[in-house]
């Protein structure tokens, strides 16, 4: 009788199910005074704002020390000092003195998932270029709306040209420049929800060709609206405006991101160490 198979497929239900066990459920969002955590297989650590925390994280806190921790539909803080336990759901209390409750949160801001197993510590700052270098800064990602909408890059001097292409492969706009910068005339439609791509070619001062290429999408009118609804009011909780910020990124909207990570990096020094602020 031949176990090979069967050894495979014992194997891949294995691994199957560490990555499951493994796979994020929770992240902090707010953090102040001594917390420790112990990931299941792993030995203790500090706990960081923005780290993600799988299914069975145990968390230690000291003192007055209190956490808030992001699910996908709702934050929950602990507080007491004590020991609590990270499920896939909740939060266990594992200590007499340690406390949880649920943040109240305002009902549009509800409406927001987060995905623990998506969270990305920042936007990815573009890196330093020389003067041969082609790199398209922006349109990159998913764009708020097409009002002032700007497409600019880096690169070497000399006659540009851009082409604008949608996501049926139809040049829908092109433009010859001799500037690294171009506007979209008005009466261009561009549809929300809908992926495209540009791409600017030039030759460098050795005539040698240069290309590339980015993709954007608009951001389509509803998902803008429940953006909009659940911008945390003044005053908000650093936990509800760092969900937020998640919230933002992970829609592809980088640049109304950042806005809110800058002023979260002033309150919140040890951010800047998670995260990368664009200049």
């Amino acid at each position: 009788m031949n176990l090979l198979p069967r050894v495979i497929f014992g194997v891949l239900l294995v691994v199957a199910s560490m990555a499951r066990a493994q796979a994020p459920v929770a992240v902090v969002l707010d953090l102040s005074g001594p917390a420790r955590v112990q990931a299941p297989g792993q030995a203790g650590a500090a706990l960081a704002l923005l780290q993600t925390l799988p299914d069975g994280t145990v968390i230690e806190l000291g003192g007055a020390a209190r956490v808030a921790l992001g699910y996908p539909r709702e934050v929950l803080e602990l507080q007491g000092a004590g020991r609590y336990r990270v499920g896939a759901q909740s939060v266990t209390a594992l200590d007499a003195g340690a406390r949880v409750r649920t943040q109240a949160t305002p009902p549009a801001s509800r409406l927001l998932i987060l995905a623990p197993e998506r969270v990305a510590q920042g936007a990815v700052r573009m890196r330093g270029t020389d003067s041969t270098e082609l790199v398209l800064t922006q349109p990159r990602g998913t764009q708020w709306e097409r009002g002032g909408l700007l497409f600019q890059w880096q690169g070497p001097a000399g006659r540009q040209r851009l082409e604008l292409i949608d996501d049926q492969g139809e040049l829908v706009a092109s433009a010859e420049l001799d500037r690294h910068e171009w506007s979209p005339p008005p009466v261009l439609r561009l549809d929300e929800g809908r992926d495209y791509v540009w791409r600017v070619s030039v030759s460098d001062a050795k005539g040698a060709p240069r290309e590339a290429r980015a993709s954007f999408r608009l951001l389509p009118a509803e998902q803008r609206a429940a953006l909009i609804e659940a911008r945390p009011a003044p005053g908000a909780s650093v936990a509800e405006r760092t969900r937020y910020a998640l919230a933002l990124e992970q829609a592809g909207l980088q640049d109304e991101a950042q806005r809110v990570w800058r002023l979260l990096a002033r309150e919140r020094p040890a951010l800047a160490e998670r995260i990368v602020l664009a200049p």
